[in-house]
């Protein structure tokens, strides 16, 4: 008998604040999302310039996207590709997400971080999920975690299979499958680099051979390996020390004029 495999999509839409948005994104990564839907031409073009990617950590580049024009559009392909659309929301009948109530492949819609679910997203849903709190010291947990809870436990549901563990951390895979994103990426690294090393440069003052002289001047044993005589002799002003600067300039003083 064949397993079913059942997957999970991801809306963005109507989240407010960049780093929600590609936390979001880095969250579908590590749990197995299989898309990330978008409403609009414009917010498809905002992920290509990382607009909406800021806290993804280069997962924005692993990850489908499929572009709608709208919320109905939305709801008709899922209805005519069997995926359920799942609010995560606290609603009259919403049901807390531990206890696993997903019917097949879904599609999980989260509110904006102000006011949540708008109308137009809650009437595409199927059902709702909440997460449960114990205690009333806040009122709501963060977008993106609610949103990076909720996708864990639907994977936990769905039967992925967890991934390789090295270290302490998961295996990250070698983007073999995509080298163009690997070299934008040492590209950019490079870019970063050189002006980190131009505001170093900029920065430095004296020279790092110099400032590690002076320390070892005065580094026990070793002084007597920097230590040089040195005659400094610039001009016949030096003669008279009291009249000298440190620049061997003669000091002229102007005698006061008698009344």
């Amino acid at each position: 008998m064949e397993t079913k495999v059942h997957r999970s999509y991801l809306l963005l839409f109507n989240i407010q604040k960049t780093k929600n948005a590609g936390t979001l994104i880095r969250s579908a990564a590590a749990f197995g999302v299989s898309e990330v839907f978008l409403v609009d031409v414009p917010s498809a073009k905002k992920i290509k310039k990382k607009k909406l990617t800021y806290g993804s950590q280069g997962t924005e580049n692993l990850i489908d996207y499929h572009t709608f024009e709208s919320l109905a559009d939305i709801h008709k392909y899922c209805t005519q590709s069997h995926i359920s659309i799942c609010g995560i929301e606290i609603t009259p009948g919403a049901t807390p997400v531990h206890r696993h109530p997903f019917k097949g492949s879904t599609l999980f819609v989260l509110g904006n971080e102000g006011t949540g679910l708008n109308k137009n997203q809650k009437a595409i849903c199927d059902q709702f999920v909440y997460i449960e709190q114990y205690t009333g010291k806040t009122a709501s947990l963060n977008v993106a975690v609610a949103g990076s809870i909720v996708l864990q436990h639907f994977a936990v549901w769905a039967g992925f299979a967890p991934h390789t563990v090295v270290g302490e951390k998961f295996e990250a895979d070698e983007l073999a499958h995509a080298p163009e994103i690997r070299k934008a990426k040492l590209i950019e690294d490079g870019k970063k680099e050189g002006k980190e090393q131009k505001k170093a440069d900029k920065e430095e003052k004296v020279e790092p051979a110099l400032v590690e002289d002076i320390g070892n001047l005065f580094s026990g044993d070793k002084c007597y390996n920097h230590c040089y005589t040195c005659l400094l002799y610039t001009s016949d002003a030096a003669d008279d020390l009291l009249c000298v600067d440190l620049g061997g300039r003669r000091i002229i003083k102007k005698k006061k004029k008698q009344k």
